[in-house]
């Protein structure tokens, strides 16, 4: 049943406005067998990437990992810094990723079930952000319900590019992966509000932290079932090229180190770079508080121990982030 075939994906929410794009992933891995059982809490499906013409942050549902040792986190910094090669602009990099993995996905054994999602904003000659949205999957096509219960032997791509002379405020949110975990009537209420933070272009951490609400009710606390977790990573990308990436961590329990996102910058102009695994930390989680907690309310305790309120601690300042320089100019 689709249903069944949906349940094996984790889930990616996107949200893109005028002002910046949100792109929020959950960091559990679950076993092909059932009954499903989680066997990675922290694993990340986030990286931001930079290249001729665009920014963007990129992150995928489906195969994770293999017995045999493939990492798609990994093999995704690879594939973006080769299909960026021949050509660093966004619609042929997009395209040569698609090329990639039919040849490279395709080689693993087993049913890979995949899907690429990316983000962000394609820059014009007069340096203009056009919103952008794009994906390569072989299963998924342009709508969810287009699905295959089959993993297709080759990957399809698709675009949605807005225009600049727009009669109104633009707005975008995408979900990939276990949507069927979004279908109640409170989530419907919540995508209406987040639409309507979007669309009035209000500040941010409103619209993130209002889509981090629907995503803890779907997904499941360390040690229950379910293929959505609570451990959340995301990557903030301003429409602004001159403004720094933000990436984030969010937590279910407290954390005192933490993988950031992959990174890949590849403009073809000797800026070129990839970063993957990533760790920041506490050198002696015994002598600091942790960098991340679960959420609590405004005026309760602090889950670190601290004794002081939520508000005045770890709330104050949100997840913990860490701006990453790339940028400048298109």
């Amino acid at each position: 049943m689709l249903e069944e075939m949906r349940a094996s994906m984790t889930l990616i929410v996107s949200l893109i406005n005028a002002d910046q794009a949100i792109v929020i992933a959950d960091r559990r891995l679950t076993s092909d067998e059932r009954p499903f059982a989680t066997t990675n809490e922290e694993y990340n499906k986030l990286t931001s990437f930079v290249c001729g013409n665009a920014r963007m942050a990129v992150a995928f549902t489906g195969r994770a990992t293999t017995p045999e040792g493939f990492s798609t986190a990994d093999w995704l910094v690879d594939a973006l810094m080769e299909a960026a090669e021949p050509d660093s602009l966004f619609q042929p990099t997009v395209e040569q990723l698609r090329i990639i993995a039919t040849r490279d996905i395709g080689k693993l054994p087993g049913e890979n079930k995949l899907t690429i999602a990316l983000s962000g904003y394609i820059y014009m000659d007069d340096g203009f952000p056009l919103p952008a949205f794009a994906w390569v999957s072989n299963f998924q096509g342009r709508e969810w319900s287009n699905c295959s219960r089959a993993a297709k032997p080759v990957f399809e791509g698709y675009y949605t590019v807005q225009g600049r002379n727009l009669p109104g405020p633009f707005y975008m949110v995408r979900a990939l992966g276990a949507t069927q975990r979004l279908n109640n009537p409170e989530t419907a209420r919540d995508a209406v509000f987040v639409k309507k933070l979007l669309e009035e272009r209000r500040p941010m951490r409103a619209i993130r932290d209002k889509a981090s609400e629907v995503l803890d009710r779907a997904g499941a606390s360390l040690g229950s079932p379910g293929h959505i977790g609570k451990q959340r990573g995301y990557i903030v990308v301003p429409s602004d090229p001159l403004k720094n990436f933000e990436t984030g961590y969010e937590s279910d329990y407290n954390k005192w180190e933490v993988e950031q996102p992959n990174h890949v910058v590849r403009r073809g102009i000797g800026d070129d770079i990839a970063l993957k695994g990533r760790v920041f930390g506490v050198v002696d989680p015994t002598q600091a508080p942790p960098i991340a907690v679960r959420r609590a309310g405004r005026n309760q305790p602090c889950p670190c121990g601290s004794g002081q309120k939520y508000k005045r601690c770890h709330g104050r300042s949100g997840p913990p982030t860490i701006s990453i320089t790339a940028g400048g100019n298109f």
